[in-house]
């Protein structure tokens, strides 16, 4: 997961393949490789993460290179425990503070969208889609 647990790795075997099924972060993950090689140089990198959490990943760090103003709102809906939810919630704290971790319609009830010009809503790729229509139409209808 990190760099300190590359430098505990002690292994005496010139067949390793480097190997990433998680929805861990790209950023994060490419970050690792070259210190994975530089410490096994003979190692054969084979990411394989979910490219719906790539691109999901991808449009939620474009969307914050170009909105996030003081004035914006980022909902990110899903579970605290989801891995994928866990790294967009890491991406947009790069660039803002105003944001949720939304895991029900209730959560997102007691939000204060007062002075709030934007809202922008993300979702973990395991959260379901009742759920993400159901808290874009209550912001929807609340925010009129």
């Amino acid at each position: 997961e990190n760099i300190e647990d590359i430098n505990k790795l002690n292994i005496n075997n010139k067949h390793i393949v480097i190997v990433n099924q998680t929805t861990m972060s790209d950023n994060d993950f490419n970050l690792l490789i070259p210190k994975i090689l530089d410490k096994y140089p003979y190692a054969l990198n084979n990411t394989e993460i979910c490219p719906a959490t790539l691109e999901r990943q991808k449009e939620l760090n474009d969307t914050l290179l170009k909105h996030h103003s003081k004035t914006d709102k980022w909902l990110i809906i899903g579970d605290s425990k989801s891995n994928n939810t866990k790294k967009l919630v890491e991406i947009v704290k790069t660039k803002t503070t105003n944001y949720n971790l939304v895991s029900s319609l209730s959560e997102v009830s007691i939000i204060d969208f007062r002075n709030v010009t934007d809202v922008y809503i993300t979702s973990g790729t395991s959260t379901p889609d009742g759920l993400i229509h159901d808290i874009t139409k209550y912001i929807e209808k609340e925010n009129s």
